[in-house]
């Protein structure tokens, strides 16, 4: 872990009807697609996995978790008993 800041998510709930670089990055890291919490699995793990290498080669490890968990809190919003994933 480096002494730089927690970097700023790089995701975001899609909005809108043009599919922009940082939708397709909220969907490829978004852990809801391989059955986090109350959701069907909707992608093989080990395809996720996939993508979360490249991802993390591609931005870095700190960015790559700072987005999943960004996309965990969004995706569950509403649905989760607990709000240790809430974003505020």
């Amino acid at each position: 872990m480096s002494d730089n800041p927690i970097p700023k998510p790089t995701v975001q709930a899609r909005s809108g009807s043009t599919w922009e670089a940082s939708d397709v990055r909220a969907v490829l890291c978004n852990p809801v697609n391989v059955g986090l919490g109350p959701f069907k699995q909707a992608v093989p793990e080990d395809l996720w996995l996939k993508a979360a290498e490249k991802q993390v080669a591609n931005y870095g490890a700190e960015q790559y978790l700072v987005n999943v968990l960004t996309r965990a809190a969004l995706s569950t919003r509403g649905r989760a008993k607990s709000n240790f994933l809430s974003v505020q």
